[in-house]
């Protein structure tokens, strides 16, 4: 895993959404699990590489079930989005799935799952299929927040439109200083720069990081991008 050394353990060159979100509110930044010399007095970020996971069979006896892959998906955020207003919330964002087939591993797939037939690509280059997919799971999504806002009319519940900022962002990439949609910032020498047999190593695989790349490796973006997505989404908070 590609890590930024500016904080712990994130699969980054630098800042992630969280912490643009953090820095635009002003709140404290949420520091890495792994980062054992930092206070967590203001929450933990405890996805990040390196953090331990419950074996399968733990959960399983807890009678906790993986929701990877599950139909129960939006159900277990709408859920999400309810305890958080239990707790007194009164602004809530919910965000909507990327379009996973512009992510940079994308075309590798499709080198090894469609033997690059070009029928399976959108005019974005994104595997089409991928992409119907989360757009399936972002108007459920969308159609459970609208339930939500009749349940709770006193709270401002707003969707964060990932999916329309990232095709924002690689429609406009070079305009935004980008060389690449979907080179990603590892040194396998193929033409996507990615194979899974040769992940990414460290944070200075690519030697012009800064504002080349839209990827940093299969699914984590560079921090360029994770800012443009965050400046893309703060217009829809609520105040």
């Amino acid at each position: 895993m590609a890590c930024s050394r500016i904080v712990a353990r994130k699969c980054s060159n630098g800042l992630l959404m969280i912490d643009y979100f953090a820095k635009a509110f002003g709140l404290a930044p949420i520091n890495a699990y792994e980062d054992y010399r930092m206070s967590f007095d203001q929450g933990v970020n405890s996805a990040v590489a390196g953090a331990t996971a419950l074996p399968v069979e733990t959960l399983r006896a807890k009678g906790l079930p993986s929701h990877a892959g599950n139909a129960d998906v939006v159900q277990s955020i709408v859920g999400g989005v309810r305890t958080v207003i239990g707790f007194g919330a009164t602004k809530v964002v919910v965000p909507g799935r990327f379009p996973v087939g512009c992510l940079p591993m994308s075309p590798y797939h499709d080198s090894l799952l469609f033997k690059g037939s070009p029928t399976v690509f959108d005019s974005n280059l994104c595997l089409k299929e991928y992409n119907r997919l989360a757009a399936r799971h972002n108007d459920i999504l969308k159609v459970a927040i609208e339930k939500l806002r009749k349940e709770h009319p006193d709270v401002a519940i707003v969707y964060a439109d990932y999916y329309n900022a990232y095709l924002s962002i690689q429609t406009n990439a070079e305009e935004l200083g980008f060389a690449s949609k979907f080179s990603t910032c590892c040194v396998s020498g193929d033409k996507f720069n990615f194979s899974f047999d040769k992940p990414c190593g460290k944070v200075d695989s690519c030697p012009n990081r800064r504002n080349i790349l839209v990827g940093m490796e299969s699914v984590p973006l560079n921090k360029q991008t994770d800012s443009w997505l965050t400046i893309s989404s703060i217009p829809s908070f609520p105040n």
